[in-house]
């Protein structure tokens, strides 16, 4: 059960505040996620998404590694909630199906791409420099940082 009233339409949030909820949902087609927190700061919730928004379309991390990351990082930290949300968006920017399986049942990474292999181990063990040596960049070390700040069910989204 959520802390707070999760805000999910109009009429959750003081008139004052439907211009931004209407902006917000019309960036995924709704409020979800973390946005049903946020909101109850109206100040804080249009930055949050702004930065949501830069990290999801204009990051320099390839979608395909970003996605694989926030996955990793969703099962490591047994975030239900993340894991859900953000498979679906794993399998449309092209991270395999093993390899989510891989994730899903905590297998070893032996097998996967070098880049691949390289945000896993990061996300796992929290090292930069693993990832740094094994990619040759750092774009892996850019990733693999979602955490569990909400308490919401994984049917919340």
């Amino acid at each position: 059960m959520a802390r707070v009233k999760l805000i999910v339409s109009r009429d959750d949030i003081a008139a004052e505040h439907h211009a931004l909820f209407d902006e917000l949902a019309a960036l995924r087609g709704r409020i979800s996620g973390p946005s049903t927190v946020v909101l109850h700061s109206p100040g804080l919730a249009r930055p949050w998404n702004e930065i949501s928004e830069y990290l999801h379309r204009h990051s320099v991390v390839e979608a395909q590694h970003a996605e694989l990351a926030v996955c990793a990082t969703a099962r490591e930290k047994d975030c239900a909630y993340i894991w859900n949300a953000h498979v679906p968006l794993a399998r449309k920017a092209g991270v395999p199906a093993g390899t989510i399986d891989l994730l899903r049942d905590r297998r070893n990474v032996i097998g996967m791409s070098g880049a691949e292999m390289a945000i896993v181990q990061y996300v796992r063990t929290a090292s930069v420099a693993d990832a740094r040596g094994t990619t040759g960049s750092s774009s892996a070390a850019m990733v693999g940082l979602t955490s569990k700040p909400f308490r919401m069910p994984a049917s919340a989204w």
